[in-house]
């Protein structure tokens, strides 16, 4: 029972913020002690990394003792670093949450905090389609409750409730995968998933990765989306990353998921373009989602499935760095190629071990692209450090040092998960692509804020070109927010309701009893028929 130390001592310490927020501690104390809480999680699961791999397997977990399907955990590589992803996230929010103190309800934040995390903790080291399946229903649960409680009076927007219906969807893929599963005589092992199974598995993880449709801001509230709001954003698609990290290498990319993989590409190129050039760090977080889901699709695809791990920790880790920048720092942009040298894959960094999965394998051939997309995301991190909120101006000197604390430790999250395998940086094959994502960032760079550079090249570029892209960008834009699906339903439902306007029309009009016996008859011939028949 190791294996679930961090989820008891979570699930225990939510009840014991209840019971400490309630008391007449001092708000600065309170939040002292959820600090503690916060940092012995996050040790104590930094810890059990000399433990991997641990394996628990529930066989007869419903009440009659009766169940085809097993709940299986594992504790390994990938679920540990996506527990520290969950765990370091909560960290960076709380530590950096003292410029936000009493800005807000902060004890029904923390809790909804601590349950969200307590949830994705379990999601992560779920290992069978039984334990997905519940864990994601429940956080999924957890988040129609936290959002019903932001919007107590008003109705949630259409695009979060298809966020919901796509994740919905999902969940019934890998139903779907399961059934079929039981063709073969035995349940679902997601690692020797094949064939039809296999693909609406990884339909089931594209879906589950809610990302698609774009999503509306939950709140207007700036303090609630950067702390509540970033953990909302960003445990769903973590949970759906360690669900990629179970599945089997892909050996052949045909059929459907050929689709997959283009929708993966248009989505690494246009979230990672869209996120450089959004307004601030927040309107860009949905795009900085969508580039980061996309890549670990290319990587499952791509037979590396256990890079989903590494890609959802910079995705949470070094998101959260950016989206809770909430006091300026004149100092902080000149740490940002520690975040930068996280993503780009160069030789001697956390990011060695990244390479290879989009350099070899089924799906190497949109390598380029990946490069491109690095680059936009890397260059994206450097502008939001560059132009910095400062929401919080007038915060006392202790608050101040506890924030500067969150930011650093974000930063130095990747590099300490990944010194456990240091052993793996030495990979001198990542030096070509990091040298080309790096001049492709320096472009990036060089373009936007060198104005002789702007004007050497973009007087030489044909006005056709700029005029294409913006066509390209809108219909994409159009495309990943589902404005169009919407119109369709819209047009569906309409025509449907009008049928149903004609025939009551009909039937409430001259002669309507006489059309209702009419089709009372051809009823009545109709089921004849089929019994004679």
């Amino acid at each position: 029972m190791l294996l679930f130390l961090p989820v008891f001592l979570t699930l225990i310490f939510t009840i014991l913020i209840q019971v400490v927020g309630r008391s007449r501690i001092p708000l600065g104390t309170k939040w002292l002690i959820l600090t503690a809480i916060a940092v012995l999680l996050w040790g104590t699961t930094m810890a059990m990394q000399m433990k991997l791999s641990l394996t628990q397997t529930i066989g007869h977990w419903l009440p009659s003792g009766q169940s085809a399907e097993t709940l299986a955990f594992t504790l390994d590589r990938a679920s540990w670093t996506l527990s520290m992803a969950l765990l370091s996230m909560l960290v960076g929010i709380i530590l950096t949450d003292t410029g936000r103190l009493g800005t807000s309800q902060n004890l029904s934040e923390w809790t909804q905090l601590l349950m969200l995390t307590f949830l994705g903790l379990v999601a992560v080291l779920a290992n069978s389609p039984l334990a997905f399946l519940l864990t994601w229903t429940l956080i999924d649960l957890v988040e129609i409750v936290v959002l019903v409680g932001i919007h107590p009076k008003d109705e949630l927007p259409v695009q979060t409730i298809a966020v919901f219906g796509s994740r919905f969807a999902g969940t019934v893929f890998v139903l779907l995968a399961m059934v079929l599963g039981y063709q073969n005589g035995s349940s679902l092992a997601l690692s020797q998933a094949s064939g039809t199974p296999l693909t609406l598995l990884v339909f089931g993880a594209a879906l589950r990765l809610g990302v698609v449709p774009l999503h509306l801001p939950y709140t207007m509230d700036i303090n609630l989306r950067r702390s509540l709001g970033s953990a909302l954003r960003l445990i769903p698609p973590l949970a759906a990353f360690a669900f990629i990290t179970r599945l089997p290498v892909v050996t052949n990319i045909s059929g459907w998921l050929v689709f997959v993989l283009l929708f993966a590409v248009l989505g690494t190129l246009f979230g990672s373009i869209k996120w450089f050039s959004s307004k601030n760090e927040l309107e860009g977080r949905p795009y900085w989602l969508m580039a980061f889901s996309s890549l670990a699709l290319i990587s499952l695809l791509n037979g590396k499935p256990e890079a989903a791990g590494y890609l959802g920790l910079i995705m949470a880790v070094l998101g959260s760095w950016t989206f809770l920048q909430s006091i300026e720092l004149k100092w902080l942009k000149f740490l940002t190629p520690l975040a930068v040298l996280a993503m780009i894959g160069f030789p001697f960094t956390s990011s060695a071990t990244l390479v290879g999965a989009f350099n070899q394998g089924g799906a190497s051939a949109t390598f380029f692209l990946v490069w491109i997309g690095l680059a936009f995301l890397s260059a994206g991190l450097v502008k939001f450090s560059v132009v910095q909120n400062s929401e919080q101006k007038s915060v006392e000197t202790w608050q101040r040092l506890f924030y500067i604390a969150g930011m650093v430790f974000l930063l130095l999250v990747p590099w300490l998960v990944e010194i456990w395998y240091f052993s793996e940086w030495t990979n001198l094959s990542g030096l070509v692509s990091g040298l080309a994502t790096a001049i492709l960032l320096g472009i990036i760079l060089a373009l936007t804020y060198s104005a002789k550079v702007r004007a050497a090249i973009i007087p030489k570029l044909n006005q056709r070109f700029f005029d294409l892209t913006k066509k390209i960008g809108l219909i994409l834009e159009r495309f990943f927010h589902f404005d169009w699906f919407y119109l369709f339903i819209g047009f569906f439902v309409n025509l449907v309701e009008r049928m149903l306007n004609s025939i009551n029309a009909i039937l409430e009009g001259e002669g309507g009893i006489l059309w209702a016996l009419v089709f009372l008859v051809l009823l009545i011939s109709l089921l004849s028929s089929v019994r004679g028949g």
